[in-house]
């Protein structure tokens, strides 16, 4: 029976990990469930994404007639969401959701591998619960965002690399090549970026041909998904319209505004990293003065033949991705608190593998910090659950947004309603028209919205209302207010907020 006992035990390693997967992937999705049925929208992107989805219903598509801020996937991918869940008031978030929790899975089984026999399986857990229960991971993967797709992508091409490298042939290197261009069609810049370590062992492993395969399969994928989109019109709105974006915070601001997420959003696995690099920093000044004590060097470990496994490279890779991501959020020049969704997975795998290589260490002292460990993580989790409140359980409109919900809905039903916050026509089940479906602050700075478009508008006959919100958008355009007059509209209810500028203009022939 001792030579069946290998198998045996490898068989019953790949049950737990597959009961382990499934646990993860359940957890991930009970969170979620409240976001996705939750009668508020959460944030800008979830509203415009989510009127997004009602325009491709009726047949508008993404470059056309619905503006696309992000890469020429992302809309197709609500629009496949919304169309399996049978386009129900709530269907447009369900893509969002179903990859929050693939990233959740991804992530456990990223953890498990790079934690190693010592602490894989609790490396595993610590990733994948990062991945589907943390702050910044729920406010992208429950309300709609592109950050979800993309991270998913990542991960699951970092997954493959790992694969690829212990046993390396063309059908993995296309696999990889697939799903970064996925990542990329999504949203670019952060999707190179978190693409690095997946790079860099696919190239470690210094085969040509699987990499003329790997780039030839992303060529391939970019070009079948933006060409029938119109690469101009792709380029214009998902490339140079981000990058002439104005510049809202100063760097320091940017990095205060990353510090002040991750603590109240993402307090455990902030713990968690603060309580890694003081134990990296303490164990490498013991090993310099035991080095110098023998008159010799205290070399780290090694990257094995397997991939991005564990050793002090590892975890330098891991670092040099958590860097790169770090600095490209706090120097772009519009940081949205969306955006640090992309710090989770880097943080939480760079965890994994410092702490896979400290756990070579033995007895009680192994012990020991991982007791102080835990109890340091189970504390924050309590102070965390107060912040998440909000999403794990939405409160319903309140406020100034209830009152213009109300006003909203008293409309006519085919009513169709120009605003700023396009969740509330959003989830008052109203329409906005298709080309104005994003009304970002980058909209109006550039000049793609502007009085002489918003006029044109007014007057058309289907257009019934003007919600203005912002005294920074349409609240902010010189003269929009006479021109509403010009067409028949006037205000029928006032808000409070935005320094007055909140109010609601109806086309008189238009009201119910």
């Amino acid at each position: 029976m001792l030579p069946d006992r290998p198998a045996g035990a490898a068989s019953d390693r790949h049950h737990r990990a597959v009961a382990d997967a499934a646990c993860i992937g359940a957890i991930a999705c009970a969170l979620r469930i409240p976001a996705l049925f939750a009668e508020r929208h959460f944030h800008p992107d979830d509203g415009t994404y989510g009127m997004s989805a009602l325009a491709m219903r009726d047949g508008s598509r993404p470059f056309a007639t619905v503006f696309s801020s992000q890469g020429p996937l992302h809309l197709p991918l609500v629009w496949l969401g919304d169309a399996v869940t049978l386009r129900q008031t709530d269907s447009p978030r369900a893509s969002s959701v179903a990859f929050g929790i693939a990233t959740a899975v991804i992530a456990y089984l990223l953890g498990r591998r790079i934690g190693g026999r010592a602490s894989g399986r609790a490396g595993g857990w610590f990733a994948g619960l990062a991945l589907a229960a943390t702050g910044s991971s729920l406010w992208t993967s429950g309300p709609i965002t592109a950050d979800a797709p993309t991270v998913a992508f990542v991960l699951g091409a970092l997954l493959v690399s790992f694969a690829y490298a212990a046993h390396p042939r063309p059908s993995l290197a296309a696999a990889i090549g697939g799903l970064a261009a996925a990542a990329v069609l999504c949203k670019p810049a952060v999707a190179v970026l978190g693409l690095l370590p997946t790079i860099w062992v696919v190239v470690r492993a210094r085969r040509g041909r699987d990499l003329l395969v790997a780039a030839g399969v992303a060529v391939a994928v970019g070009l079948t998904v933006t060409v029938p989109f119109g690469p101009a019109d792709v380029w214009d709105q998902a490339v140079r319209y981000q990058l002439e974006s104005e510049r809202e915070r100063s760097i320091g601001q940017n990095a205060a505004k990353v510090v002040t997420t991750l603590w109240s959003r993402d307090l455990v696995l902030l713990g968690a990293f603060v309580i890694t690099l003081a134990t990296m920093l303490i164990r490498r000044a013991r090993r310099g003065a035991r080095a110098r004590d023998h008159g010799g060097s205290d070399r780290g470990g090694r990257l094995d033949a397997g991939g991005l496994d564990r050793g002090p490279l590892a975890t330098s890779v891991l670092a040099v991705w958590l860097l790169a991501m770090t600095a490209f959020l706090v120097t772009q020049p519009a940081l949205w608190r969306n955006h640090l969704a992309h710090l989770v997975a880097p943080i939480a795998l760079f965890v994994v593998a410092a702490t896979s290589d400290a756990v070579a260490g033995r007895g009680a002292a192994r012990r020991g910090s991982r007791a102080v460990v835990i109890v340091g993580l189970v504390a924050g989790a309590i102070v965390q659950a107060s912040f998440l409140a909000s999403i794990l359980v939405p409160p319903p409109y309140g406020g100034a947004n209830r009152d213009a919900a109300d006003a909203l809905e008293r409309l006519p039903e085919s009513a169709r309603v120009v605003s700023d916050e396009v969740g509330l026509v959003w989830r008052s089940e109203h329409r906005t028209p298709d080309d104005l479906v994003d009304m970002s602050i980058k909209q109006f700075q550039q000049g793609r919205i502007d009085l002489e478009r918003l006029t044109r508008v007014a007057e058309r006959d289907d257009v019934c209302a003007f919600l203005v919100w912002s005294d920074r958008h349409l609240g902010a355009v010189a003269g929009l207010p006479m021109a509403l007059e010009r067409s028949g509209y006037t205000v029928v209810e006032h808000f409070d907020g935005a320094r007055g500028a909140r109010r609601l203009w109806v086309k008189r022939d238009c009201a119910a």
